[in-house]
C-alpha cells in the first residue's frame, strides 16, 4: 500500500548577487535546496527571451528571505541596490551575507553573517546554510511556519543526504505537538532515506526515546528496529 506524504512547506530565498559570482552563489544555491528551500537565482532562473526586470521583481515579491551577497562584486553590479529596495521596501528578512564587504546604506543596522570555512580553510557551503537555517529559525515572524518547514522538509527527504541535514533542525525545537512527533516518526517509518541514514538514526533514536510517552508503542517498536537494522 502506498503512503501519502504531505506536500513540502515552501519558504523561498532570493540571492542577490553579482554575476561575477554566479559560480560561488550556485554552490551555496545547491546547500540550501538540499535543506528543502526553494531558491531564486537570476542567472539560472530566469528563461532566455524573458524581461529580466520584470521577472526579477517578480520573484523578489514571492520570496519570503533576502540574502545579499556582499562579494567585492556586490556594490559595482547593476542591479544589486535596486533588489535590495524592493527587499525592504516588501519587509523581507534580509540576511547580509559577508564575503568581502559589510552591509551598507539600507542595510548597514542588520547583523551581517559570514561564510563559513572548514578547518582547511575552504569556503562550506553547506555549514553556512546550516547557519541561515539556524537564523530563520530564530526570527519570530516564521514561528510555526518553520517549524512546519522543518517537519515537511524531513518527511520529503528524497535522498539520505538530505534527511542527514534536515534532520539536525529537529533539536531547535524545544517542544514538539503530539500531531507533530507521530508525523515525523510515520514519516520516518515510511522513508528509507530517513531511517537508513547514518545521521538521521542516531537524532531519531534520541527523538523517540524523548518522546516515547506520546508514540503509540507499535510505531515506536517498529522505528527503532529500523533504525538498528545495520548495526
Amino acid at each position: 500500500m502506498s503512503v501519502s506524504i504531505p506536500a513540502l512547506k515552501s519558504i523561498r530565498i532570493f540571492i542577490s548577487y553579482s554575476s561575477e559570482d554566479k559560480k560561488t552563489v550556485g554552490s551555496l544555491k545547491d546547500s540550501l535546496e538540499k535543506i528543502g528551500f526553494e531558491v531564486f537565482l537570476a542567472h539560472e532562473d530566469i528563461k532566455s527571451g524573458s524581461e529580466w526586470e520584470k521577472e526579477i521583481i517578480r520573484n523578489l515579491e514571492r520570496c519570503d528571505i533576502f540574502i545579499p551577497f556582499l562579494s567585492k562584486n556586490f556594490e559595482s553590479s547593476e542591479w544589486t541596490d535596486q533588489e535590495t529596495g524592493v527587499a525592504i521596501a516588501n519587509n523581507m528578512l534580509i540576511i547580509p551575507l559577508q564575503v568581502d564587504i559589510l552591509p551598507y546604506g539600507f542595510i548597514g543596522k542588520y547583523q551581517a553573517q559570514k561564510l563559513s570555512k572548514s578547518f582547511k580553510g575552504e569556503l562550506d557551503f553547506d555549514e553556512t546554510a546550516k547557519e541561515i537555517t539556524k537564523t530563520i529559525i530564530n526570527d519570530k515572524r516564521f514561528g510555526s511556519d518553520m517549524k512546519e518547514f522543518v517537519i515537511s522538509s524531513l518527511i520529503n527527504s528524497k535522498h539520505w543526504h538530505e534527511a542527514n541535514v534536515r534532520v539536525t533542525f529537529l533539536e531547535y525545537f524545544e517542544e514538539l505537538t503530539v500531531e507533530e512527533v507521530n508525523r515525523i516518526v510515520d514519516g520516518a517509518i515510511n522513508n528509507l532515506e530517513i531511517y537508513g541514514a547514518f545521521k538521521a538514526q542516531s537524532v531519531l533514536g534520541e527523538f523517540i526515546e524523548k518522546y516515547k510517552k506520546i508514540i503509540p508503542p507499535d510505531n515506536y517498536t517498529k522505528l527503532k528496529e529500523l533504525l538498528k537494522r545495520d548495526e
